[in-house]
């Protein structure tokens, strides 16, 4: 079995981007392939990676016009020659040690693993499930619609014929959410699922990167948003018939509050990222056909978001931001 590991580039650092490559390169033991995909960056990552990657014969690397990650991951996918295809952003680190050769001679259609955060504060070992083993269709689809465990693209194995027969990409413009919607319609078409509690992914966090995109797309990320928790009331709308009454309420009450959440954070962070912004064009974009079954607490936000309350919001912006500096 082969595995096709793509990684899209964009004007990365340079010694991030190398330890990157290694990861790849020094910790996969079964057959693969990396393709680097340049997504328009500036001469010198293109002059790095055609001197460092000379000679590295599992490496494909693809120089193309800047379209964005999705695109860019888009045109990795279609030029994949491996049975499992997975991910990895050009700041991260694969662990390659950890993977299970032999999950990949079974066929299964998605292998979940574990992820693991690092930064200058705290390591945080991530667990998307709970247990290792097989997991039904249905339980995967309720743990995506319950929480973000299972958000990401990276620290997944997708078996290439599930993609390239289903026409899976990723949703091509998006600021966020580009990767729960690649696993939600990837977890709609398979049908074989395992999980491995071990980690395969090191993620490099940095809290600067919601900051830069409030910044440069506002709009943009609100509307990404919305689009997303859309797509889940849809997938739940999919499989409510087969639930009971108590968690047919959970799982709305979950979509709901996640979404107010985010939506207020948002807000908060373009209203701290941007000086003399004007908030209140952005406040209508808030839909309440997402606001069902609140906590408190959002109840709260959908108020503040509502009656644009924007002091207050970043009064608690500013407090936010030192805790999540602390804790990450």
């Amino acid at each position: 079995m082969k595995l096709s590991v793509i990684m899209p580039v964009y004007n990365e650092n340079l010694d991030k981007l190398k330890r990157s490559i290694d990861s790849v390169v020094n910790t996969i033991t079964i057959d693969y392939e990396l393709i680097i995909i340049n997504d328009g960056s500036d001469l010198y990552i293109d002059t790095f990676l055609n001197e460092y990657i000379e000679g590295k014969q599992n490496i494909i690397y693809i120089k193309k016009d800047n379209q964005g990650v999705s695109e860019a991951r888009n045109f990795g996918i279609r030029i994949s020659t491996g049975d499992y295809i997975t991910f990895i952003d050009s700041d991260d680190i694969f662990l390659g040690r950890n993977l299970n050769e032999k999950l990949l001679d079974k066929k299964i259609d998605l292998i979940i693993y574990d992820m693991f955060f690092d930064n200058a504060q705290n390591n945080l070992n991530f667990k998307t499930l709970k247990k290792s083993g097989y997991n039904e269709k249905n339980s995967i689809i309720r743990r995506i619609l319950y929480d973000d465990s299972l958000n990401s693209a990276v620290s997944k194995l997708y078996r290439s014929e599930v993609i390239k027969n289903n026409g899976l990409f990723f949703k091509s413009g998006m600021i966020t959410g580009e990767d729960a919607m690649f696993v939600i319609e990837v977890s709609e078409k398979a049908k074989s699922f395992y999980y491995e509690n071990c980690s395969i992914y090191q993620y490099d966090y940095d809290i600067s990167h919601a900051y830069k995109r409030s910044v440069s797309f506002p709009f943009e990320l609100l509307n990404d948003l919305t689009v997303l928790y859309k797509k889940k009331m849809d997938l739940f709308y999919k499989i409510e018939a087969d639930l009971p009454s108590s968690e047919v309420k959970a799982i709305v009450s979950a979509i709901c509050n996640d979404y107010t959440k985010k939506f207020f954070n948002t807000i908060v962070d373009i209203l701290l990222a941007k000086d003399n912004f004007d908030a209140k064009k952005f406040t209508i974009q808030y839909n309440d056909n997402l606001s069902h079954n609140l906590s408190n607490i959002n109840n709260y936000r959908k108020l503040a978001i509502k009656n644009k309350w924007f002091s207050l919001m970043k009064i608690y912006g500013y407090l936010r931001k030192i805790y999540l500096k602390l804790k990450y």
